[in-house]
C-alpha cells in the first residue's frame, strides 16, 4: 500500500514539473507585446492565483485515493509531454502568448499539430483537470472552466485569422483533417463510398 505522504509528493511534484512548464512558456517561450492586453494579464494573473490554489488543494487533502491520485498524474504527464511536444513543432518560430497578438500565426503541421489544432491550450486544460481529479474535489471546477474559457475564446480568435489570413486554403484543408482540441475520430471508408 501507497502512504498517503509518497502519494502526494508524487501528484504535487508533477503538479510542478506541469505547471513549472507552463510558467517557463509564459516567461520564456511564447512571443510577447511590449504592452500585454487586458486579457493577456487576466490569464496570466488568473494562471498563477489558480495554480496556488491547486496545489494548496492539493497539499492540504487530509487524503488522498490511490486511483485518482494516478490519473491525476497521467494527466499532468498527458499535459507535460502534449506542451513539450507543441514546444518542439514550433522550434524557432515561437507563437503568440494567449491573447498576445492579432497578428496571422504561422500554420504549424508537425508534432502534436499533425493531430490537433490547439496542444498547448489542451495540455493546459488538461494539466487543469488533473488537480480536480487528485482532490475529487469540485470546489477546483470552476478555476478549470474560467481557464478554459479564456483557451477556448483564444482558440477561436486565432482559427478566425487563419480563415481570413494569407493562409486562408492551406487552413481550411488542415482544419477538415485534424481536431480543435482532440483528435478526429476518423472511420473507415469503404472504396466507392
Amino acid at each position: 500500500m501507497i502512504s498517503v505522504s509518497l502519494l502526494k509528493v508524487w501528484v504535487v511534484g508533477w503538479f510542478l514539473v506541469c505547471f513549472g512548464s507552463f510558467f517557463w512558456g509564459m516567461r520564456f517561450f511564447f512571443q510577447k507585446p511590449e504592452a500585454p492586453s487586458l486579457p493577456m494579464r487576466m490569464v496570466q494573473v488568473l494562471a498563477g492565483g489558480f495554480a496556488l490554489a491547486h496545489l494548496v488543494w492539493i497539499i492540504e487533502m487530509p487524503t488522498l485515493r490511490v486511483g485518482p491520485a494516478c490519473g491525476a498524474v497521467c494527466w499532468y504527464g498527458v499535459a507535460v509531454a502534449l506542451f513539450w511536444s507543441a514546444v518542439r513543432a514550433h522550434r524557432e518560430k515561437r507563437p503568440a502568448a494567449c491573447y498576445g497578438s492579432d497578428t496571422i500565426p504561422d500554420l504549424v503541421v508537425s508534432g502534436p499539430y499533425r493531430m490537433i489544432r490547439h496542444p498547448f491550450y489542451t495540455a493546459y486544460i488538461a494539466g487543469w483537470l488533473a488537480g480536480c481529479l487528485a482532490t475529487e474535489s469540485l470546489v477546483l471546477l470552476p478555476t478549470v472552466g474560467v481557464m478554459a474559457g479564456f483557451y477556448v475564446y483564444s482558440a477561436f480568435r486565432e482559427e478566425k485569422r487563419f480563415a481570413a489570413g494569407r493562409l486562408a486554403e492551406e487552413w481550411v484543408r488542415y482544419r477538415r483533417e485534424t481536431g480543435m482540441f482532440l483528435p478526429k475520430l476518423r472511420f473507415f471508408k469503404l472504396p466507392g463510398a
